[in-house]
C-alpha cells in the first residue's frame, strides 16, 4: 500500500525535491562556496526538470487530445443514435404505408376476382340461353321446312347424303343452299346429329364450309376423320382438301 500510495504521489515528490535542490545550490551560489559538482548537479537537475516538464505537458496534451476525442465521439455516438431513430422511425412509417398498399392491392385484386367470376357466370348464362333460343329456333325452322314440303326436310337432307359418293364429301352449307334456304345450315347439322344411328347414311361425308371435320352426335372427331382416310379423302389437321374432294350435285328436289 505504501508503494501504491508513493507512485501516486511521485509528481509532488519530484517537484519538491528539485526546489529543495535549486535553493541549497542557490543558496551554495550566495555563499560563495559552490563547487564544480555543484553545478554539474545543477544543470542535471535542470536537465531533468525540463524533461519531466515536456513528459507533463506532452502528458497534459494527451489528455486533452483523449478528451476531445472522446468528446468527439460522444458525440458522433449521439447523432447515430439520432440517425438510428429516426431510420427506424421512417422505417415503421414505410412498413406501415407498404402494408396500408397491399391491402389495398389485396382488396382491388379480391373485387376484381369477384367481378371476373361474376362476369363468366353471366356470360355462361346468356350462352345458355342462346344456346336454347338457337335449339328453339332450329326446330321451329325445321318444322316449317318440313311444313313447306311434301317430302319432310329431314328427308330430303338425308337423301341427299346419301348420294355423296365413296371419297368424297360435302358441308352443312352445300345442302342448305340446294335446298333453296342457305340459313338452313345448321338445321342440316342437326338432322344430322339425330341421324348418326341410321347405318345407310354417310354422315362422315359432311364438313364444315371451311373443311374442318367436327364432332356429330356421339361420333368423335378423330373416328370421322378415320373414316374418311380410309375412304382416300385427304385430312390435315382435322381440315379435308375442299378443292380435291368436293361433291356438287343437283339433286331433284
Amino acid at each position: 500500500m505504501a508503494s501504491i500510495h508513493l507512485v501516486k504521489h511521485w509528481d509532488k515528490i519530484f517537484w519538491l525535491t528539485f526546489i529543495a535542490m535549486l535553493v541549497f545550490l542557490a543558496a551554495s551560489a550566495m555563499q560563495s562556496t559552490i563547487k564544480f559538482e555543484h553545478i554539474v548537479l545543477w544543470v542535471f537537475l535542470i536537465l531533468i526538470g525540463s524533461g519531466k516538464l515536456s513528459q507533463e505537458v506532452f502528458g497534459r496534451k494527451t489528455l486533452n487530445y483523449q478528451d476531445d476525442l472522446y468528446r468527439k465521439l460522444h458525440t458522433v455516438s449521439k447523432q447515430l443514435e439520432q440517425t438510428f431513430n429516426m431510420a427506424n422511425a421512417h422505417k415503421e412509417r414505410t412498413d406501415f404505408r407498404f402494408y396500408t398498399l397491399n391491402k389495398k392491392r389485396r382488396d382491388i385484386e379480391t373485387k376484381i376476382d369477384k367481378n371476373y367470376r361474376d362476369i363468366a357466370k353471366k356470360l355462361i348464362e346468356i350462352e345458355n340461353k342462346v344456346n336454347r333460343l338457337s335449339k328453339t329456333f332450329i326446330e321451329r325452322e325445321l318444322q316449317r321446312l318440313n311444313a313447306q314440303a311434301g317430302e319432310s326436310f329431314s328427308e330430303k337432307v338425308l337423301n341427299l347424303i346419301r348420294n355423296v359418293p365413296h371419297g368424297k364429301v360435302t358441308t352443312y352449307s352445300e345442302i342448305a343452299k340446294i335446298l333453296g334456304n342457305p340459313k338452313a345450315s345448321k338445321a342440316v347439322g342437326k338432322i344430322l346429329s339425330r341421324s348418326t344411328h341410321l347405318k345407310s347414311i354417310p354422315f362422315h361425308r359432311v364438313v364444315r364450309s371451311d373443311g374442318l371435320v367436327v364432332k356429330t352426335g356421339n361420333i368423335s372427331v378423330k373416328k370421322r376423320v378415320r373414316m374418311l382416310k380410309k375412304e382416300g379423302v385427304s385430312v390435315k389437321k382435322n381440315k379435308v382438301n375442299l378443292k380435291k374432294h368436293l361433291y356438287k350435285f343437283i339433286p331433284e328436289i
